[in-house]
């Protein structure tokens, strides 16, 4: 499930600021698998002084709302999918487009009168399911501000027939299953063969802005849920994944950001005979090492009940100074050293 995103869709969240801005974009699959792209941009004349744009260019128009912009010229390429949508998030192939918005165009708070995107999805036969207004060819789909959705879709009967028939389940990248990491891994994502539909992350709907380089290589995504919240919590953490046919697969990350808490000692502090220490970890501990040598994290060594319940106790007695190094499954460390007068 290749999730792309698409250029048009980058320059739609910086065209967001402006005023009143109308951007038009076509998208045309041909018949050897290319996509043909147009794109071009109507300003508003206080656009024009506030942006200093080049007008020599542009032709006045008056556009769908009644009113009058500097339309740029037409720009055309014609590319191939993975030339064009390097970046994860949509899919645009002969028979399917979808595409899934990070927030929608109302959450975003984007009107028509701010700023208004018409991009129309051209497939290599008759649309037969889609959330947008169909042309009377019927081979191509018109979306715009003035749909709310939290995605675009449009599909051929061929394509709803490949959606059916899928039985293939997500996959994650950049990170693996049951690990401990001590933030969201920055280059978490999700992937399909078709199309990723929603990501649900410890119950909640969530998606990513991606950033990436010129090949369509993830370097980091920042996941949140649509009031901007970052999904997380210290410890484990529930992603669900599905597709568009109801294919789910669920990842298990945990999520420890804090070091191993050592209690009883203090850190360069010199004891008679002996110390007590008592070990705990937010998350989970991987290794208590005491001079060097891995310590037991049994129920024997496990305090039942009072004041350090829950952690491990150990009893140092070596003269001399002694180091005592605590690592939890994320890698975070806590190293002490304190000294038993002889």
């Amino acid at each position: 499930m290749k999730r792309k995103v698409c250029g048009v869709m980058m320059l739609v969240v910086m065209l967001f600021a402006l005023s009143g801005c109308r951007m038009y974009a076509d998208y045309k699959v041909n018949s050897d698998g290319t996509i043909t792209h147009m794109s071009k941009v109507g300003y508003t004349a206080e656009e024009v002084e506030a942006l200093g744009v080049d007008t020599s260019q542009c032709t006045l128009q008056t556009l769908e709302d009644g009113k009058k912009y500097y339309v740029t010229p037409a720009e055309t390429q014609t590319m191939t999918s993975e030339e064009l949508f390097v970046a994860n998030e949509m899919v645009l192939n002969d028979n399917i487009f979808y595409y899934t918005f990070s927030g929608n165009m109302e959450e975003a708070g984007v009107s028509e009168d701010e700023m208004y995107m018409q991009l129309s999805i051209s497939l290599n036969g008759d649309i037969v399911d889609t959330n947008a207004d169909l042309s009377k060819e019927g081979n191509k789909a018109m979306f715009t501000t003035n749909n709310t959705a939290t995605n675009w879709y449009a599909y051929t009967q061929t394509g709803k027939e490949i959606i059916a028939a899928d039985t293939t389940v997500p996959k994650m990248m950049g990170a693996k299953n049951n690990k401990y990491y001590k933030s969201i891994p920055m280059k978490l994502y999700f992937t399909d063969n078709i199309a990723v539909k929603e990501v649900l992350w410890n119950g909640k709907l969530v998606t990513s802005n991606k950033l990436k380089d010129e090949n369509g290589k993830v370097l980091q995504s920042l996941w949140s849920t649509s009031d901007g919240r970052i999904p997380a919590t210290q410890g484990k953490n529930t992603i669900q994944v599905t597709d568009l046919n109801g294919n789910v697969s669920t990842f298990t990350i945990y999520i420890d950001s804090k070091v191993p808490v050592v209690k009883g000692v203090k850190n360069n502090k010199a004891y008679n005979k002996k110390a007590v220490i008592y070990v705990k970890d937010s998350v989970k501990l991987k290794s208590i090492k005491i001079n060097g040598k891995a310590q037991k994290m049994g129920n024997k060594q496990l305090v039942k009940s009072g004041k350090y319940k829950g952690y491990y106790k150990y009893t140092v007695k070596k003269k001399g100074t002694n180091k005592i190094v605590v690592t939890d499954m994320a890698g975070n460390k806590k190293t002490m050293k304190i000294r038993i007068k002889k």
